[in-house]
């Protein structure tokens, strides 16, 4: 499963209270709109989001909070048992790392090069350019870190290789696809409803597109969500309807 979080731009629906200025890492700029913690979960072939929770910025809970009860949620409702549970460096926080281990997952994430291993930055735990070692995260947390260059991963699995952490841990990228397709497909951004609960709904709605969409896909074999539309306009209506254009004649 991976987790993380995208803002959903609403510049012309100031009346909702749930919108604030965010600034969104994917634009590298602060947009006007709503934050949503999604979860997905993918087999490298197919991805389905799992849940989400809208963070506000007044909100007592924060984003780390509410991915903690998307997953609590997955585990006792849907009884998944995932391979890793794969974050950035923003989520690869104490606490919730602590979450997964009891919900007896693994987990491999990014870590800043300030992050502490053994009480020592992990900019300056390696001697080279590449290599791993076992040691203590902040509050306790034993965990596997690997170096690559300047890039720091960790994992609560010990018997992983650097090289199949980093290979795993690519596997999150899937989830920037998945915000991608849901702002430029399937248009999750346009609702332009000023009531809260039409917005939500929206978003349910939005989900439950990219669903169709994926099932579609994978029974079609077609490689990606992007090609269903030539599918559709190459293949299926002209198939399916008869269609005969009588122009007139110039």
């Amino acid at each position: 499963m991976i987790i993380d979080d995208t803002v959903i731009a609403k510049p012309f629906s100031k009346e909702l209270d749930i919108l604030s200025w965010l600034y969104s890492s994917g634009d590298a700029k602060y947009l006007y709109g709503l934050n949503v913690v999604f979860i997905i979960w993918t087999d490298g072939n197919t991805s389905f989001p799992i849940g989400f929770r809208i963070w506000k910025k007044d909100d007592r809970k924060s984003r780390l909070d509410l991915a903690m009860e998307i997953l609590k949620q997955a585990k006792k409702t849907l009884k998944i048992k995932p391979d890793y549970v794969l974050m950035d460096s923003f989520y690869a926080a104490a606490k919730l790392l602590r979450c997964i281990r009891k919900l007896k997952w693994h987990w491999i994430a990014k870590l800043k090069p300030n992050r502490l291993i053994d009480k020592v930055q992990v900019r300056d735990a390696f001697t080279y350019r590449y290599g791993n070692k076992i040691g203590k995260l902040t509050e306790g947390i034993k965990a596997l870190v690997v170096k690559d260059n300047g890039h720091y991963w960790a994992s609560s699995d010990f018997s992983l290789t650097s090289t199949v952490v980093k290979e795993l841990y690519r596997k999150r990228q899937l989830i920037e696809e998945f915000f991608k397709i849901l702002k430029s497909e399937l248009r999750i951004e346009g609702c332009s409803a000023r009531n809260q609960i039409a917005q939500i709904n929206h978003i349910f709605l939005t989900l439950i597109a990219f669903c169709q969409l994926e099932d579609f896909r994978i029974k079609k074999n077609i490689s990606t969500i992007y090609k269903i539309r030539l599918v559709f306009f190459d293949c299926i209506i002209p198939k399916n309807f008869n269609w005969a254009f009588n122009l007139p004649k110039m």
